[in-house]
């Protein structure tokens, strides 16, 4: 699900009767008004294996998401959608970029302009959005781990604590998602499951803060991982269950203060 000022945008999956995969499976794209009305299908997309869709976003009035064929779009009237990029080894970041970790390129989907990603030798797993990257910082073992925050060109990095979450860059330039380095493995850190704490950089103001349950002692019986939800225009939204039926909701999208200034 994604929402903008206007919308909210919801990619299902629809598999056809009988075994689960026995037939491809309908990827299917509904609008529904913020200000209140019908949910309304605009498109929809037969997908190959599973249909698993990533990275959808919304940008103006132009959804865009990608799956095993490649990287698609289609405006939010239900005009016909298509196919902006086929079987191409990218992922969308912060439209219209996307990134191409096995060659570590940054690519502007509109103008097909692309940059070579530098980092030093220390530095693997580099995963960037339109300037700014993150990546880890090579250990021994029993070391804490360390994240390396730069630039697309390799300048301006600084070096904190911190497990990088896998193919996640910088969100807006600006938030760094990491697992903090000195606690031990638990859950999954993968996908839409980011286990049950995380660590949030801002590289503007240089701080961070813990989301989720450090101390598992003091998590609530009913705790859960943190999760990825909706996606906003400017970022995504992470919730975790809090205790007593209670769930605590933070919007990267509004952490907007101080403001960038490179």
């Amino acid at each position: 699900m994604t929402i903008n000022s206007t919308h909210v945008i919801l990619l299902i999956n629809r598999y056809e009767p009988g075994s689960r995969y026995a037939e491809k499976p309908r990827t299917e794209l509904w609008t529904i008004p913020r200000s209140g009305g019908p949910m309304k299908m605009t498109t929809r997309l037969a997908t190959t294996g599973q249909g698993h869709v990533r990275n959808f976003e919304i940008t103006d009035d132009l959804v865009v998401w990608q799956d095993s064929d490649g990287i698609w779009s289609a405006p939010l009237t239900g005009d016909e959608r298509g196919q902006i990029l086929p079987d191409r080894d990218l992922d969308i970041t912060s439209w219209p970029w996307a990134y191409g970790g096995r060659r570590q390129t940054v690519v502007n989907l509109v103008t097909r302009q692309e940059r070579r990603a530098r980092h030093a030798d220390d530095v693997e797993f580099l995963a960037c959005g339109p300037v700014w990257c993150v990546g880890q910082v090579t250990f021994w073992p029993n070391e804490p781990r360390k994240a390396a925050i730069q630039r697309v060109d390799g300048s301006g990095r600084t070096t904190v604590f911190g497990h990088p979450l896998s193919l996640v860059p910088p969100i807006r330039d600006r938030l760094v998602l990491l697992r903090p380095p000195a606690l031990p493995s638990d859950g999954r850190w993968e996908g839409g499951h980011l286990g049950t704490s995380a660590q949030l950089y801002d590289r503007c103001s240089r701080r961070a803060a813990l989301l989720g349950f450090p101390d598992r002692t003091k998590a609530p019986e009913d705790w859960n991982e943190i999760r990825f939800g909706a996606m906003a225009t400017d970022g995504p939204i992470v919730f975790w269950k809090s205790g007593g039926g209670r769930y605590t909701v933070v919007d990267l999208s509004r952490i907007t203060d101080p403001p960038c200034t490179d």
